[in-house]
């Protein structure tokens, strides 16, 4: 009897050995296999794919999760070919996307839904607002996700506005209260008009139900962007045709409660002779806001000029702005970021050199004095063009800057960091993003919050239609930073691994308080699953409640990564 125990035990030992050597080398392959398709990748014609679904994935617009990762809202036309849906998908710190492959539907009802507007709502989800066919004419809706990718407001969206005509063109930031406010282009009246709403953290419109008339002046007013104002409002900016020979530059302000804080129907913040148009703004971080736009006022080409405003529609520079660029040819394709800098950072696409446009970048501070050499500096000057700029803070008074670069043939997506004080920290012509097969147009780039950004671009390396694709860099423009697992792990230690309860974090660097440090512990999916303070937890990371698998813990000090290292619960 004993002996048969013996031999069913040592049997069953035997088996138990080869099946677990067995779970744990699939493991491995898998762990692999995941890990290198799916995390940040060094490879530039690979990249990281968003959505390869079929047809068209197109006109993405993207926001940051506030933990190192994106939010990437886009047109899709996988279930149809004629109309678009809205999809959306999360990319997490790690390079991993948190929700359901190829996205998750925001919107997908039969119509066509188009334009698609992101911002964070300040808890860590994301708000989006798009033109909607689902009534005939087109109205704006709008949709809240939490951080998993649930809707939080009613399927398919909640109406911002429902009126005759169409409303298109919408674009929207947050309110500071888990909301939003929009502002679009009305064509109620006949012309164009701007019209802005907000909406509540619940998907309530909070304003007049059919929208706050910013500005019904006669003609057109097109291209509206805004800011928050810092108090729960917006400045607001466009295009305007008032009078009746070519676009000016009109601004509005509007309150928590959507009441305008300046002159009905907008004060003029450009009004010289010839055509000034699409408008950039962001906040100046003192109540006010500084706006840039392309100005053709030399009449030969645009130039780049920019105007500082407060509260008020005071004009504090230079009346009808100041010059940032005068240099021959055309300056077009503006953009601008403020973030962590004193005054503004712009880049533009510019022909000065003659044939193919380049990309250059100016400094302007608070005063409206330009801080960079005359007219700019050279961001890339390569063979051919390059075009489409788009720009966001590096967190240290500078910026990091992309665009579309012909150089070899095909777009390519290259990239730019530059600092408050105008020096170029990467390669000459700026550092490659993607070179995968055919082209990869209309890149954008959000900050990771480290100093580095996320890219996201439309890409045709499939050579059928276009998909959506994604790249991170480091603060240093190295491709893969979040690739944590070849970090040096600084002495850091966790014992015993694989852990059945918990287990003790061990530090051998006496540079470290780790004491000082956060924990941060992410599943196989690279989901966060748990955040906790190293020194209030005693060292020890309790895995009781957690299934059996591989997950991996990251250690930071002062926001840097000092440790990224796999463990195994039994």
């Amino acid at each position: 009897m004993n002996k048969n125990i013996k031999i069913i035990t040592s049997s069953t030992k035997s088996i138990n050995y080869k099946f677990i050597k067995f779970i744990f080398v699939v493991s491995l392959f898998l762990l692999n296999t995941f890990l290198t398709f799916s995390q940040w990748t060094n490879n530039l014609s690979l990249n990281t794919s968003i959505c390869t679904s079929v047809n068209d994935q197109k006109d993405y617009s993207i926001a940051s999760d506030t933990k190192g990762g994106a939010y990437i809202i886009w047109n899709d036309k996988r279930n149809n070919i004629l109309k678009s849906d809205i999809y959306a998908q999360r990319i997490n710190s790690l390079g991993y996307n948190v929700w359901t492959t190829q996205g998750i539907g925001v919107c997908t009802t039969l119509a066509d839904q188009a334009n698609p507007s992101t911002v964070e709502d300040g808890n860590g989800g994301v708000i989006i607002a798009w033109d909607d066919s689902i009534n005939g004419d087109r109205d704006i809706y709008a949709q809240k996700l939490d951080s998993s990718g649930n809707p939080q407001w009613a399927i398919n969206g909640v109406p911002i506005v429902v009126k005759a005509n169409k409303q298109k063109n919408v674009k929207i930031i947050s309110d500071g209260a888990g909301g939003a406010i929009a502002v679009w282009e009305d064509s109620l009246a006949g012309y164009w008009d701007i019209y802005a709403q907000r909406i509540s953290a619940n998907g309530v419109v909070m304003w007049t139900a059919t929208g706050v008339p910013v500005c019904t002046e006669i003609m057109n007013q097109k291209n509206a962007r805004l800011v928050t104002d810092g108090s729960g409002g917006a400045y607001i900016v466009w295009q305007d045709k008032r009078g009746g020979i070519d676009f000016d530059i009109y601004a509005q302000h509007l309150n928590s409660s959507g009441t305008p804080l300046m002159a009905i129907n907008g004060v003029s913040v450009c009004s010289v002779i010839d055509k000034q148009t699409d408008p950039k703004i962001v906040s100046d971080k003192l109540g006010g806001a500084i706006v840039t736009w392309p100005d053709k006022r030399s009449g030969l080409g645009y130039d780049v000029y920019a105007q500082r405003i407060n509260s008020l529609g005071d004009m504090l520079w230079t009346a009808n702005g100041v010059a940032v660029c005068t240099a021959d040819s055309s300056q077009t394709s503006i953009d601008i970021t403020a973030d962590n800098i004193s005054g503004a950072i712009l880049t533009w696409r510019d022909k000065r050199n003659g044939l193919y446009h380049d990309i250059y970048a100016q400094k302007i501070n608070m005063t409206g004095t330009i801080a960079w050499p005359l007219n700019g500096i050279k961001i890339s000057i390569s063979a051919l063009s390059q075009t489409s700029p788009n720009i966001c803070g590096d967190g240290s008074g500078g910026a990091i800057i992309t665009w579309q670069d012909s150089t070899v043939g095909n777009w390519d997506v290259l990239s730019q960091r530059i600092t408050a004080s105008g020096t170029l920290l990467w390669a000459n012509g700026g550092n490659l993003v993607s070179n995968a097969n055919n082209t990869q147009t209309n890149p954008k780039n959000i900050s990771d919050g480290k100093g580095g950004c996320i890219y996201v671009w439309q890409d045709f390396r499939n050579g059928l239609d276009d998909d959506i694709y994604v790249q991170h860099f480091s603060s240093q423009g190295t491709e893969g930073i979040f690739n944590e697992l070849n970090l040096n792990n600084e002495g850091i230690l966790i014992f015993p691994n694989p852990i059945n309860e918990s287990a003790k974090i061990q530090c051998l660097n006496d540079k470290i308080n780790i004491n000082n440090c956060v924990g941060i512990i992410y599943d196989i999916y690279g989901r966060e699953i748990s955040t906790f303070d190293v020194g209030k937890s005693s060292l020890i990371i309790n895995v009781t409640d957690f299934s059996s698998g591989i997950y991996f813990l990251k250690i930071m000090e002062n926001e840097q990564i000092i440790s990224f290292q796999k463990f195994i619960k039994n």
